[in-house]
């Protein structure tokens, strides 16, 4: 028998010798075991998130016969290969996916999906009684390890360590941004940087759901005008990017940078591309805080690494924001206004917007909207044809990252003066919506529109692009001060 053959061991009696009596009789049994097949599985897909060793991974530990076949089939549910679009928490939390009517051109890095034929040994080995199988017969596999980046490091970290509130004072969720500094109490580097690597190093694993990091120019004056609730921590509480939560500060001249969630890997550029990060323009870290589990150790003082270059790459990488979000975004939608009234399920909100930067690549995508939000696609338009660049059939608030494409340099889709990004949403209004319900109690009676709100809604996908050379300068947006 190969690998899938159940090993039953049967004790037989003797009379004429002790040894040969006690000696086990095998008995195969065809069909998958959780040594033999469903560890390694496991380990090669689950274990580098649902470990023993990292605090978040042991609240939901997967390496033993008892955690795994415990939960079994809620675990064959999490992991389907397409991904459950009727499932809000489905896994791996990798929301890209391929699609009948918008496919990408290419792959994506890190998708830690399971294979078709992994999905069905697992619901097979559930389907025979979930066989336990030899220890002997478990062959060694590898855990995929936590990439650290390698070069020259600067660490960017909180002022001061920050308390999160308690669930009794502000639920199980928080939103809070930093303004990172060095260790010397730099802000904004006066001169330019050229960063082609992040990391990110959560303080406190146990609570730290997950990250979003922002370039904003000229960060030092936004502290100086009042943007800083808590000049201790050089934080504040906010919602959807880097403005203030309750409206009292408004920062519009800002870039998504990067995401990261339990598991994810570092964004370690490709393609000999590097970000410059100009002069006077700061980092600011959007922490999501989860508290469901009510650990003892409610303080955080998170760090993000950037691998910073001597020398300017071959090719300038640059993030910028395509769609809307906020109310003078209202009528630039293709169907204006933009409006989702209460009881929309599929309500649909689009947004064109013409590229005039010259030619350019497009590398790497990060969707976001708020807890409306359902699906989302990004798709190229040209005389030429129309390409889809991202498909998110199921979006999910909790679960936004980067995603970044496997490809060469000259495979990566180009764009042209005179094209257009078209990005579309899909919203879900109803009573129906999981995450309406557990974080704002229900549906928006009064309809959601474009705000920084938790009841607003918001149509954005961060874009990567890069330029073979150094990209042209351009005239810097508004910044309006409130």
């Amino acid at each position: 028998m190969k690998g899938s053959a159940l090993l039953v061991l049967l004790g037989l009696a003797g009379c004429e010798d002790v040894q040969k009596a006690n000696a086990p009789v095998v008995a195969a049994v065809e069909g998958p075991t959780f040594y033999q097949d469903i560890l390694p599985l496991v380990g090669e897909n689950c274990q580098q998130c649902h470990n023993s060793t990292l605090p978040m991974g042991a609240a939901f530990p997967l390496e033993t016969y008892e955690q795994i076949a415990a939960f079994a089939p809620v675990l064959l549910s999490k992991m389907n290969p397409v991904g459950d679009t009727t499932d809000p928490f489905f896994m791996p939390p990798f929301n890209a996916k391929d699609g009948a009517e918008c496919s990408p051109p290419h792959a994506f890095r890190g998708t830690y999906a399971v294979e078709q034929s992994e999905y069905d040994l697992f619901a097979e080995w559930i389907d025979n009684g979930k066989a336990k199988g030899d220890p002997s017969t478990l062959e060694p596999f590898t855990v995929p390890p936590m990439v650290d980046l390698e070069g020259s490091i600067t660490a960017l970290e909180f002022a001061a360590d920050y308390n999160v509130p308690p669930p009794a004072e502000a639920g199980y969720d928080t939103f809070r941004c930093f303004a990172l500094q060095t260790e010397d109490g730099l802000v904004a580097p006066p001169v330019d940087l050229w960063i082609d690597g992040f990391q990110f190093r959560p303080g406190n694993p146990l609570i730290a759901h997950h990250m979003l990091v922002f370039s904003v120019p000229d960060l030092n004056e936004h502290l100086a005008a009042g943007l800083v609730e808590d000049p201790e921590t050089n934080s504040w509480a906010c919602d959807g990017a880097v403005s203030r939560a309750d409206g009292s500060y408004i920062v519009r001249d800002f870039s998504l940078v990067w995401g990261w969630v339990p598991g994810g890997l570092p964004l370690d550029l490709q393609w000999n591309m590097g970000m410059r990060l100009r002069a006077n323009t700061g980092l600011v870290i959007q922490m999501h805080y989860n508290t469901l589990a009510e650990p003892d150790d409610l303080v955080d003082r998170s760090q993000l690494e950037m691998r910073v270059r001597d020398t300017p790459p071959e090719r300038e990488a640059i993030f910028t924001l395509v769609g809307v979000f906020n109310s003078f975004g209202t009528d630039e939608v293709d169907d204006p206004p933009f409006e989702i009234p209460l009881g929309a399920s599929e309500h649909v909100e689009s947004y064109t917007e013409p590229h005039q930067r010259g030619d350019m690549r497009l590398w790497g995508f990060g969707a976001h909207m708020h807890y409306a939000g359902t699906s989302l696609d990004l798709r190229l338009l040209n005389d030429d044809a129309e390409t889809c660049l991202l498909n998110v059939p199921r979006y999910d608030y909790n679960w936004q990252q980067m995603y970044t494409y496997e490809a060469d340099w000259e495979d990566l889709p180009q764009i042209r003066n005179g094209d257009s990004l078209r990005v579309k949403c899909t919203y879900d209004n109803t009573e129906g919506n999981v995450m309406l319900q557990k974080y704002l109690g229900g549906p928006v009676v009064g309809g959601m529109r474009l705000g920084d709100g938790t009841s607003d809604e918001m149509c954005i996908v961060g874009l990567g692009l890069a330029c073979d050379g150094m990209c042209e300068e351009t005239e810097a947006p508004p910044s309006p001060r409130p």
